[in-house]
């Protein structure tokens, strides 16, 4: 099938009927049976929870249905195990720059009661020459003998292969970017059954000083957060704002700390010829000799914004004292 480029957000319509299937299954004692079918989707899950905000006592109600679905996933993941079936779990991707999972892959990986795989998605909502050179980028990253991935999206005629044409819905997935909407559609959260767990790992984006709780509580309270079974956040911050903001109260949430510094609980040794390449110092300069600066802003740094992911307004200065060092 073509990628579908079209960033499309749930109507109020499709929220009222998904919220009502559920509510219906639930009713008529069809939730669990639907549930194993794949009838039951995480749409309905979103719906459910988009339905409950406006509501007085929409949290509690959000929370008894949060709990039913997760149950579901678990149910599957607990009798795949018992008759001694490995548990296939996918990662998904959307840059290299924000593979922050390589630790925990590798765990995964050689432990044989596992069946792992990456999946780079595409993203959607942008030109085809900014998508495609993420993508080829991603799959550069990840197209060597050391990962088992699954190439999708066919960057020359714009086709994308279904979960059925790469071997099936996994039984866990691995989350990698909140922002759901952005990603090819086949694969969005919407479009998986509720017997799936999802696990969302932080990509090391937080809140830096933002001006308003409108913000912060949006940050917190993602429809994509509260349907997670685990989401793991870098920092005691992070957790905090989750037990302020996130309907859950942060019950799905575990303060992992960054999991990318996983890197460093290993000793790791280098050439000469791969720190020059690392640091882009002219060959046969001494590399020792030179002084290394790691830029890295990030976006919404300018003082009026009122949402900001970075606090480079606050620290910039110090470029200037390196350079003059220099």
């Amino acid at each position: 099938m073509l990628l579908d480029n079209v960033v499309k957000q749930m109507s109020q319509e499709e929220i009222v009927n998904l919220a009502n299937e559920l509510t219906d299954a639930v009713e008529k004692n069809k939730f669990n049976m639907l549930c194993e079918t794949g009838k039951l989707k995480y749409a309905h899950l979103i719906a459910m929870f988009l339905a409950t905000q406006a509501m007085d006592d929409g949290r509690k109600l959000y929370l008894y249905f949060y709990k039913l679905a997760m149950k579901c996933g678990k149910d599957r993941i607990i009798s795949k195990v018992n008759n001694g079936n490995k548990i296939k779990i996918a990662f998904l991707p959307i840059s290299a720059s924000e593979w922050q999972a390589e630790y925990i892959y590798r765990k995964l990986e050689n432990d044989n009661r596992f069946e792992v795989e990456i999946v780079p998605v595409p993203l959607i909502g942008r030109s085809k020459e900014d998508r495609t050179a993420i993508y080829l980028q991603t799959c550069r990253f990840f197209g060597s003998d050391k990962y088992n991935v699954k190439e999708i999206y066919d960057t020359e005629t714009e086709e994308i292969k279904g979960w059925d044409e790469i071997g099936g819905i996994p039984d866990i997935i691995v989350h990698l970017t909140p922002w759901y909407l952005n990603i090819a559609p086949s694969y969005q959260i919407t479009k998986l059954p509720l017997n799936v767990v999802n696990i969302y790992i932080s990509y090391s984006l937080s809140i830096g000083n933002s001006k308003t709780e409108e913000w912060e509580s949006y940050r917190y309270n993602q429809d994509f957060l509260n349907v997670m079974w685990k989401v793991y956040t870098e920092t005691h911050k992070d957790f905090e704002g989750f037990k302020k903001y996130e309907t859950l109260c942060a019950a799905n949430v575990v303060n992992s700390g960054y999991i990318k510094m996983d890197y460093f609980y290993d000793n790791h040794s280098y050439t000469d010829e791969q720190l020059m390449s690392l640091w882009s110092v002219p060959k046969g300069a001494d590399i020792y000799n030179y002084k290394k600066i790691l830029h890295y802003t990030t976006f919404f740094y300018r003082k009026h914004y009122a949402l900001s992911f970075s606090t480079f307004d606050k620290n910039m200065y110090f470029l200037y004292l390196s350079c003059k060092e220099i």
